[in-house]
C-alpha cells in the first residue's frame, strides 16, 4: 500500500497521529471496482403484480445487486401452509433484475412461517405470531431432523436456481424480534442450508449471518462460518440521538473489528460484505439535510471499497424512514409523475459512475481532516475523490477550503454531475466529496 501526505500544514501537523491512524485501517487493494459493487434494497411496491396506481417504478439509480429482505418474499410470504408456495411475488422480482440488467440477486433468509414455529404464539417480532422463531423441529441445542427447514430451502433452491446466486443465513440474528432462537440452532440451520442449496446449484455462494460484536463472536465460535463463503455485517453507525448525525468514517472502526474476528477463527481469506447501510433511521437522528445525507453516502460508499469491501447493499431506495432515496406521490391524479428523485439519489449515481471499471491503486490522500481515493483505470486516466470532513453544509450551502491538487488534474465533477476546469490548480473541498480528473 502507498502512502502520501501533501503539504502538511502546522495545523494538519498537529492531525498527524490520526492522519495516519486512518491510513492502517484502509487495508487491502482490489483491481477493479465492479458494478455488482454498488448494492440496493427495493421494497415490493417496486415489483407488485399486478400493478396499481400506487405502485414504484423500477428504481432510477443503477443497480449492481441486489438484496431481497424487505421485499414481501420472506419464508412467511411465500410458503403459506405445509407444502403449499406462493412464488408469484419472488418471480416478478426475479424476472425484473433481469429486464433491468441487475448483476446479481441475494436472497436473505428469515421469517419463520407460524404454522412451522416452534413458539407460533410469540408476539416478539412484532409483525406476525411465531415468525422470529425457529422451526419445530429444531431443538435448542441444535439436534432434531431440521427437515421443515430443509424442505422449505430445497424448494426455493430448486424454483430459484440459475437466476438467486447468493443466500444469506438469516437476517440480523442479534435481534430478537428477528431471531428469539439460539446459536446453536442457526448454526445448524448454516449447515443444512448449505447442504441442500450446494447440491442443487453447485456455483451458488453461502453467506453468514449479517452481524457484528457479540453475536457475531458466539456465531464464529460455535463454528457457523465454516458454513459460508462470504461474511457479511450490517454496517450502521448511527446513534439514535436527535442532531447527533451518523459520520461515514466510523464504519472504519467496525470493518477493523469485524476483519479482527475474523482473523481470529481463520476467516481472512474470505470476502467481507456490508449487506445493509445508510445513514438509518432518518427521524432519529433527524439527520434531513439533503447535502449532508449526500456526504455521508459518498463517503461511505467509498470508504467501504477503500477498507476491501466487496459489498455494499443500500438500505432502503424507496424506504420513507431509512436511507431515502425516492419517494413516492401518493396523488392518484398524478399518475405521470409517480415520485420524487431525492438529492442523495443523483449523488449516489455519480458515485456510481466515478468508481465503476476503475483500478485502484489505493493511494489515500490525507490532509487536515480530508481524506480521498485515487483510482487509475487503464488507458492513461487517472482521478481523486478528495473531500474534507471538517466542512458542513446547512440549508443548501455548503463550506469549503482551497486545495491543492497535481498540475495533471484539469478538471473536477460534483456529486450533482457538474463538470469544472480546475484553475490555478486549486479546487475547493468540502463535505461532499468531487472528483478530480486528469481528462
Amino acid at each position: 500500500m502507498s502512502r502520501r501526505l501533501h503539504r502538511i500544514s502546522n495545523h494538519a501537523a498537529a492531525l498527524l497521529t490520526s492522519i495516519f491512524i486512518l491510513i492502517e485501517i484502509i487495508a487491502p487493494a482490489m483491481a477493479q471496482v465492479p458494478a455488482n459493487y454498488f448494492g440496493m434494497h427495493a421494497n415490493s411496491g417496486v415489483a407488485l403484480q399486478p400493478p396499481q396506481w400506487w405502485s414504484n417504478p423500477w428504481p432510477l439509480v443503477p443497480i449492481g445487486s441486489m438484496r431481497l429482505w424487505d421485499a414481501g418474499v420472506g419464508w412467511a410470504e411465500i410458503n403459506t401452509a405445509d407444502g403449499a408456495y406462493n412464488w408469484t411475488l419472488l418471480d416478478k422480482w426475479l424476472g425484473d433484475a433481469e429486464k433491468f440488467h441487475v448483476g446479481t440477486v441475494m436472497y436473505t433468509f428469515g421469517i419463520t412461517p407460524q404454522w412451522a414455529s416452534s413458539n407460533p404464539n410469540d408476539p416478539t417480532s412484532g409483525l406476525g405470531l411465531g415468525e422470529c422463531n425457529p422451526p419445530k423441529d429444531l431443538n435448542a441445542d441444535g439436534t432434531g431432523p431440521d427437515q421443515i427447514w430443509k424442505n422449505w430451502v430445497a424448494a426455493i433452491a430448486v424454483h430459484s436456481a440459475g437466476r438467486i446466486k447468493y443466500w444469506e443465513i438469516w437476517n440480523e440474528p442479534h435481534n430478537a424480534y428477528y431471531w428469539n432462537g439460539t446459536v446453536a440452532q442457526l448454526v445448524r440451520m448454516a449447515k443444512d442450508a448449505r447442504s441442500v442449496i450446494l447440491s442443487i446449484d453447485p456455483q451458488a455462494v453461502m453467506l453468514t449471518p449479517p452481524i457484528h460484536g457479540t453475536w457475531q463472536t458466539l456465531y464464529f465460535a460455535s463454528g457457523g462460518a465454516q458454513y459460508a463463503d462470504v461474511i457479511t455485517y450490517h454496517g450502521y453507525v448511527y446513534k439514535a440521538i436527535c442532531g447527533v448525525y451518523p459520520k461515514a468514517s466510523d464504519e472504519l472502526k467496525m470493518i477493523s473489528s469485524v476483519r479482527s474476528l475474523m482473523a481470529t477463527y481463520g476467516q481472512s481469506s474470505k470476502p467481507l460484505w456490508d449487506t445493509e447501510v445508510s445513514w438509518g433511521v432518518t427521524a432519529a437522528t433527524c439527520f434531513y439535510d439533503p447535502d449532508l445525507q449526500s456526504a455521508f453516502l459518498a463517503q461511505l460508499l467509498m470508504l467501504h471499497q477503500s477498507a476491501g469491501i466487496r459489498r455494499v447493499f443500500w438500505y432502503m431506495y424507496n424506504n420513507q424512514l431509512s436511507g431515502t432515496l425516492w419517494s413516492q406521490n401518493f396523488d392518484p391524479h398524478h399518475r405521470n409523475y409517480p415520485g420524487t428523485l431525492h438529492k442523495p439519489s443523483v449523488a449516489y449515481e455519480q458515485v456510481y459512475k466515478w468508481m465503476v471499471g476503475g483500478n485502484d491503486e489505493r493511494p489515500v490522500r490525507s490532509v487536515r481532516d480530508h481524506v480521498g481515493l485515487q483510482l487509475q483505470p487503464p488507458g492513461g486516466y487517472v482521478a481523486e475523490a478528495i473531500w474534507d470532513t471538517s466542512q458542513t453544509c446547512h440549508k443548501g450551502i455548503c463550506g469549503t477550503i482551497n486545495y491543492g491538487v497535481g498540475s495533471e488534474y484539469t478538471n473536477y465533477l460534483s456529486l450533482d454531475g457538474s463538470k469544472i476546469t480546475i484553475a490555478g490548480a486549486q479546487v475547493p473541498i468540502g463535505a461532499k466529496p468531487i472528483w478530480v480528473e486528469n481528462q
